[in-house]
């Protein structure tokens, strides 16, 4: 996952260096808390990644599966956080980046994100993301959903709009035969048949 570089700093300064590396799921959560926009720490969680600049951290990246369940394949995973402190312009594409080879080491086929609508998306075009399509939006927090960890508590009843979602696919050869990973879950369902909530089985939705 580690990659390194350098550029010069924009005051003229020198050169400063920048990698990044994999961190524990309680720092990510800790600086997005102290530095994120609009958002709390994430309350799932796969792979957390940190952006250190002269041996300073000043950006992190969070990976889960997907927060939409009728997206929610085995071979797609969701970036839920990227929060950069300011005047770090590549360091955001840097952690899109890594978290692309690392899903492509560990066998996914696809990435998503949503931001809000009035954030441009720079950094994951620069990334090679493609928008894909704009949802209908809603509050943060849900009763309904209890999103209530997902926003700042200062925010809590702001509706952000409208959100762009944003992929990166890995492989075109998504899976067309699905495979059905209750086997081994501890919540077997026969293929075809439904839950005791109606919902279908794995097998049906992948």
């Amino acid at each position: 996952i580690r990659r390194s570089g350098n550029y010069k700093a924009p005051d003229g300064g020198g050169t400063i260096e920048w990698y990044v590396r994999p961190i524990p799921k309680e720092v990510a959560d800790n600086f997005c808390i102290k530095h994120h926009r609009h958002h709390n720490a994430s309350n799932f969680h796969i792979l957390s990644l940190g952006y250190i600049e002269n041996d300073k951290m000043v950006g992190i990246l969070v990976a889960r599966p997907c927060s939409n369940r009728h997206r929610d394949k085995w071979w797609r995973l969701e970036i839920s956080r990227v929060c950069m402190m300011t005047g770090h312009p590549n360091g955001c594409s840097a952690l899109l980046g890594a978290a692309y080879r690392a899903a492509k080491g560990a066998g996914y086929l696809q990435l998503q994100s949503y931001i809000l609508e009035e954030e441009n998306g720079v950094s994951y075009k620069a990334a090679g993301w493609r928008r894909d399509l704009k949802s209908a939006g809603g509050l943060w927090q849900s009763r309904s959903k209890q999103k209530k960890d997902y926003a700042r508590d200062h925010i809590q009843d702001w509706d952000p709009g409208s959100k762009w979602r944003y992929v990166k696919t890995i492989s075109e050869n998504l899976p067309v035969e699905p495979i059905n990973l209750h086997e081994y879950s501890g919540k077997h369902i026969p293929t075809g048949e439904k839950s005791k909530h109606g919902q279908k089985t794995l097998a049906e939705v992948v």
